[in-house]
């Protein structure tokens, strides 16, 4: 088959790590996959036989270069490429699925009011359109249901390679060892600045000198993460490290993953960082990571803290007593156990299969 992958851009987000990833699979089981960028913004790189188009914007531009690659399903990844899609696909008459990475209900409320008109415009059309809907979590497809009467849909997790990501953690040796690390964009909705609250309240109480921590990423609110930790103190204990390409070594030489977003779809970093048989202490928020945990991981079910959407204040308390706790009095736990279960659970092959099972109904 001819697959095309649609995508507004290829950097370093989950969703356009988990859509190159999927198109080096399906590239790899005996698919002709192409992946098309919507913009210029091309960072990730594919396998040798999957073909990157740039720069491929518009109704008609899409329509047309889906049409003369004679491609015979497409699936996209993230709004914008749903929607254009979406119209593309009807255009010429193929076979599109949209997938959802975000949850609809507490995420979407974060972006701006052109962005939600938008996006409630874009699902209420793949409605319309009846366009198959994958999301990631059951949580999504429930959302969409709930808000756009969205009923042809489907849940297919995301998916990660447990070797690869091993062999990326040991490519620097010269990492600090941390207590917590943060990996993510530094924007609101990701909720860095929960924990730098949390450990101002820590070190409130006289304990932050045995908490060390390194947050790994760029975004919006770099500046004013940083602002936060020198207004509260915490340049022993906290380390900005920056974006990274490869954020591995990071998480394999700390003991904890912090995840204390207002809203993830998924958390492709809850995956990454059991993978490397490190403990996830994650905030209990819409959808993924409680889902990840609650149904395969149990035995990190009790590090979960409220969800910073719901309660601000209580979470940031919340999550301080876990940091100092986990410290403190550590969980224990099977590593190799917690990394057979990702890969059983979370591997390429199942996912993909999924995913074609989705596209070919």
């Amino acid at each position: 088959m001819k697959i095309a992958i649609v995508i507004p851009t290829l950097t370093l987000g989950g969703a356009e790590k988990v859509a190159l990833e999927t198109a080096n699979e399906l590239d790899r089981i005996g698919h002709n996959v192409h992946v098309i960028v919507m913009s210029n913004k091309v960072i990730l790189t594919a396998s040798p036989n999957v073909t990157i188009h740039e720069g491929v914007d518009g109704f008609f531009q899409l329509a047309k270069a889906l049409k003369l690659l004679k491609i015979d399903y497409c699936i996209s990844y993230m709004e914008r490429a749903n929607l254009f899609s979406s119209v593309a696909c009807k255009i010429i008459g193929i076979t599109h699925c949209a997938t959802v990475h975000t949850a609809p209900i507490a995420g979407f409320k974060m972006r701006s009011r052109k962005n939600r008109i938008a996006i409630s415009f874009t699902y209420r059309l793949l409605r319309f359109l009846n366009t198959k809907v994958v999301g990631v979590s059951r949580g999504i497809i429930d959302d969409l249901n709930k808000l756009y009467g969205i009923k042809n849909s489907y849940v297919v997790p995301n998916f990660i390679d447990v070797n690869e990501i091993e062999q990326f953690s040991k490519e620097k040796e010269q990492i600090e060892a941390y207590d917590y690390v943060f990996v993510g964009r530094l924007s609101k909705i990701k909720g860095c600045h929960v924990l730098i609250e949390a450990l101002a309240n820590i070190k409130a109480q006289g304990k932050i000198n045995k908490i060390r921590v390194a947050v790994v990423g760029d975004g919006p609110e770099y500046n004013q993460i940083s602002q936060l930790i020198t207004q509260y103190g915490l340049q022993k204990n906290v380390h900005l490290i920056g974006a990274r390409i490869n954020p591995y070594p990071y998480m394999l030489n700390a003991a904890a993953i912090i995840v204390p977003s207002f809203a993830e779809g998924f958390g492709m970093v809850v995956l990454e960082a059991l993978s490397l048989g490190r403990k996830v202490i994650f905030s209990r928020c819409d959808f993924g990571p409680k889902e990840i945990i609650d149904t395969n991981f149990a035995e990190f079910s009790h590090l979960g803290f409220k969800n910073p959407s719901d309660d601000l204040a209580a979470s940031i308390s919340e999550l301080a007593t876990i940091l100092v706790n986990e410290v403190e009095n550590k969980t224990v736990y099977d590593k190799s156990f917690v990394r057979f279960k990702v890969e059983a659970n979370y591997n390429k092959q199942i996912i993909c299969k999924l995913l074609l099972d989705v596209l070919e109904r």
